[in-house]
């Protein structure tokens, strides 16, 4: 019953969205994968298949959701070193980028993906995944914990 549920929402999504899903299912199947990779990984699954009704729109701004999260101490705590974290990678990566003489266009080539998914996650825009953070160390020639503080293997 539950499979057939999944299984009809996951048909009724257009292509990009099964696309979105796939990876999603990636992360929470990869035995690298962080636990809180993993929960953001099926919370977003959750939402792309049953997306739910926020302040009368089909669907949840992230933000608004983490606004609202933050009022619990714990979860504010663990948001605000989350933010310090990726703040403080944006500025290990530009520094490497300019070290190396790097545009974003070539860090995108190296990395094969476009530059405007590079500038949006140096703008903090985008939260890289942790197979995103290996392949960005990979094209710099550093390691990951250079970039990413407290990068666990």
């Amino acid at each position: 019953m539950i499979f057939a549920q999944l299984n009809r929402a996951f048909l009724e999504c257009n292509d990009s969205v099964q696309e979105a899903i796939l990876g999603m299912l990636d992360i929470l199947t990869a035995s690298d994968s962080q636990a809180s990779e993993k929960e953001m990984a099926l919370a977003t699954v959750h939402e792309a298949l049953f997306p739910s009704t926020h302040n009368g729109a089909l669907g949840a701004d992230v933000a608004e959701l983490e606004e609202s999260a933050a009022e619990d101490p714990n979860i504010r705590s663990v948001l605000e070193e989350m933010d310090a974290e990726e703040a403080e990678f944006v500025d290990r990566v530009d520094a490497a980028m300019k070290a190396k003489g790097l545009s974003q266009t070539d860090l995108a080539d190296a990395l094969g993906i476009g530059q405007p998914a590079v500038s949006m996650m140096l703008a903090r825009k985008s939260r890289p995944q942790k197979r995103t953070v290996k392949k960005i160390a990979e094209a710099l020639g550093v390691s990951s914990g250079e970039l990413w503080p407290n990068f666990q293997e």
